[in-house]
């Protein structure tokens, strides 16, 4: 125990941006965590500290790492991240246009972000929505040995698109682009950082999405379906 609290301490002090993985397990950056809430077990810790390395460079990640975790510290994981979305990273985000709004009262940029963020919000809650009522209860299924004849990795990746990723980006450059005087104040600049942040940290859940967990959505597939072919 002593030893992953350091661990958490030092990777947080290394890399305090990694307090976004700590955020979603509520883990503090010292390393304080509840063991008896029957809510987060070693392995869970474990997953985090693999996961903390991520926000330094995403160029750390190597697929095998995360394989070694059950598919059900994944999915943990998936669902975690989805609700810190909802309940922290979203009403912050609203709250840092707020903060261009009061200074800029009046100004267009207010119609465009305010634009932006009613459609990111729709959109990444529409988006978990579909993971959540349809991806993440198949996944239980199939991990209890049920059957994987009423949906598919194929069929879910048909309809899942990256748009809430993209749209990061384009805000950015809109902004940049047109409102200078918008974009060389403190409030913007918040913002700005506010939205690497939150593209980082999509962009991790993103590659632990697509490359461990829908790998290991196939491989039980394969399984299930071997004594049919």
């Amino acid at each position: 125990m002593n030893r992953t609290v350091t661990a958490i301490r030092n990777m947080y002090h290394f890399e305090p941006l990694s307090e976004l993985a700590l955020q979603r397990y509520a883990i503090t950056p010292e390393g304080t965590v509840e063991f008896n809430d029957g809510e987060i077990g070693e392995e869970d810790v474990e997953f985090v500290l693999e996961l903390m390395e991520l926000y330094s460079g995403l160029d750390a990640f190597r697929a095998e790492r995360f394989n070694v975790y059950s598919i059900y510290t994944i999915l943990e994981y998936l669902e975690r991240t989805h609700a810190f979305y909802e309940s922290a990273l979203l009403p912050k985000l609203e709250q840092a246009i707020h903060g261009i709004e009061k200074l800029f009262p009046d100004h267009p940029i207010n119609k465009v972000l305010s634009g932006f963020f009613n459609q990111y919000r729709n959109d990444l809650l529409s988006h978990i929505d579909v993971e959540e009522s349809r991806l993440f209860p198949y996944a239980r299924r199939l991990a209890h040995g049920g059957s994987a004849r009423d949906y598919s990795v194929k069929e879910f990746e048909n309809t899942h698109t990256h748009d809430v990723e993209d749209s990061l980006d384009r805000v950015i450059n809109l902004i940049e682009t047109n409102y200078s005087e918008v974009s060389r104040s403190f409030a913007y600049r918040s913002f700005k950082n506010m939205l690497e942040q939150f593209r980082l940290d999509i962009e991790i859940h993103h590659l632990i999405e697509e490359e461990v967990f829908l790998n290991m959505l196939r491989l039980l597939e394969d399984e299930e379906r071997m004594p049919f072919q």
